[in-house]
């Protein structure tokens, strides 16, 4: 399973440190506590389970794990990914070591295309014409989840995670990097680290048009309340949040060959 594969490859690291394994179970029903479990029995001191009787969503599940580090860095590791590079922990603590001003890096990695069996090696190319939290909020600097490692001390200092439980945002990456794009540099580490496993339907490609405008919807209060935090630097745009979601939803149809809605 994708979830065994995920977790042996953390499991699988090369580093001189040690390291903790905090996962939070959304009300899964395809027998992934069990799994989980399982692994708890066999590494009792590196696992923490976090099991949600009732649907979170993305953010709030992943607030509420985050709350429970207790590690100088977090590196993320979506349940459908994978590390396929055994020192991506090892190089990455490295170069947050040897800099203070760096608090995260990231990677590059590679495609896995589930129904074709192909992988698709992906080199991160982003701009740097202007300041961090402007690229990033113009989606002109990527970063992808699973490649992360950043200091935990930036998520104590800058971002309330009780908020993402509250407003119930429907993703925990993009707002985190905004939140601590104003205090710190990013680093792109210029090696292939995780595979990212691409299936038909997932949160982010849902084919369910009721989860898609709940997404939206929560997306929006997001975006919203990123210009709050951020007044003298960002603008909520309506006219361009429209526009955005317009695109979304015409992709949606085209997936779906449903015009309708």
């Amino acid at each position: 399973s994708l979830i065994r594969k995920a977790i042996d490859s953390v499991l699988n690291q090369k580093i001189d440190f040690l390291i903790e394994i905090l996962i939070g179970d959304d009300a899964s029903t395809d027998g992934t506590r069990d799994i989980l479990l399982n692994y708890q029995k066999r590494y009792p001191n590196i696992f923490t389970l976090l099991f949600h009787e009732k649907n979170q969503g993305t953010g709030s599940n992943w607030a509420q794990v985050v709350k429970l580090v207790n590690g100088k860095y977090i590196a993320l590791c979506d349940d459908d990914d994978y590390w396929h590079y055994e020192y991506k922990l090892q190089k990455q603590v490295e170069v947050l070591e040897s800099n203070n001003s760096i608090g995260l890096v990231h990677t590059n990695y590679r495609k896995y295309f589930i129904n074709k069996e192909k992988y698709k090696e992906i080199r991160i190319k982003n701009s740097k014409t202007k300041e961090l939290i402007f690229s990033l909020f113009d989606g002109e600097y990527t970063i992808f989840t699973s490649s992360v490692v950043f200091r935990n001390s930036l998520i104590e200092k800058y971002v309330i995670l009780d908020d993402y439980i509250k407003y119930r945002f429907p993703i925990q990456d993009w707002i985190t990097w905004m939140l601590i794009a104003k205090y710190t540099q990013f680093y792109h580490l210029n090696i292939s680290t995780f595979t990212y496993c691409l299936s038909t339907n997932s949160v982010t490609r849902s084919l369910n048009y009721e989860k898609l405008v709940d997404r939206y919807e929560n997306e929006q209060i997001m975006y919203k309340y990123i210009c709050n935090k951020f007044p003298d630097e960002l603008n909520y745009d309506a006219k361009r949040w429209s526009k955005y979601v317009n695109y979304i939803f015409l992709v949606f149809a085209y997936n779906t060959k449903d015009f309708k809605k």
